[in-house]
């Protein structure tokens, strides 16, 4: 097995890549104009938010899959080097991602265990994410929370989906989901929750030019709400897919428009 490769298995870096996704729009939201080589940019949105999924990641696996290398280490002692290169807001959100994925897979404790509880924490380490880039400048705009909401909702629904495809695996671990509680409702429930990305999106677009973005996330909400009657891998999947396309089109608004802040 190649360097490239193994890290890759340690860290799992092809299953939480497309997260930096969040701090980009953390970060984008706050920042009219990125310049690549800043390194605040550098620090928020690539370095610092990789680091702290490939611990989360790699911790998970340390537990669950009986690893027996501390692996998670690494990326734990190196996110802490990183806090002189950032601010007060993200320092905290960091410690705060640290303690919470540590929590969510510490055996006797593992949060991820407790239904409702574990899909929650799931959903705010991810959005952790995108606060570390949405802090790399002072202050909170409507915008941030219409974003911090949405991209909440879409976690959530990717999440129990995760849950419902796992369910057999982790009942014979002894973890009954959340997913395992709303197993028969669960179609209605992750449909109810793409309803209330619509005004949030409607919102994007009437009062931002988000305008590509927002009419992606109506589109992927209904496309999603007719598909939502069976929830099976292939579902997961395509939601994945779907996210990507979402991310694609922010990044074709962010770059070829200019973003009008809401304070």
């Amino acid at each position: 097995m190649s360097s490239l490769k193994r890290v890759n298995t340690i860290y799992r870096i092809t299953d939480w890549l497309h997260y930096l996704g969040f701090a980009l729009m953390g970060w984008a939201i706050k920042i009219p104009n990125i310049k690549i080589s800043r390194f605040d940019f550098i620090f928020s949105v690539l370095i610092f938010p990789s680091l702290l999924l490939a611990y989360g990641y790699s911790l998970n696996d340390y537990f669950d899959k009986g690893e027996q290398k501390k692996y998670f280490l690494l990326p734990l002692v190196l996110s802490t080097i990183l806090f002189p290169f950032l601010n007060f807001g993200q320092i905290l959100v960091g410690v705060m991602f640290l303690v919470l994925v540590t929590f969510y897979s510490l055996k006797g404790i593992s949060l991820k265990k407790f239904p409702v509880i574990g899909t929650l924490t799931n959903t705010i380490g991810f959005m952790l994410i995108f606060m570390i880039g949405y802090t790399a400048k002072e202050g909170i705009t409507i915008l941030g929370l219409v974003f911090f909401l949405l991209l909440g909702i879409y976690q959530t629904v990717a999440q129990l989906i995760h849950e419902k495809v796992h369910l057999e695996s982790d009942i014979k671990f002894g973890r009954k989901t959340t997913a395992f509680y709303l197993e028969k409702t669960l179609p209605l429930f992750l449909r109810s929750m793409l309803l209330i990305t619509i005004p949030l999106s409607l919102f994007l677009l009437l009062k931002t030019e988000f305008i590509l973005f927002s009419i992606t996330c109506i589109l992927f909400s209904l496309i999603f709400f007719a598909k939502l009657g069976k929830v099976d891998k292939e579902i997961r999947k395509t939601y994945k897919l779907g996210g990507l396309v979402v991310g694609l089109f922010f990044l074709l608004d962010y770059f070829f428009k200019p973003i009008s802040h809401l304070i």
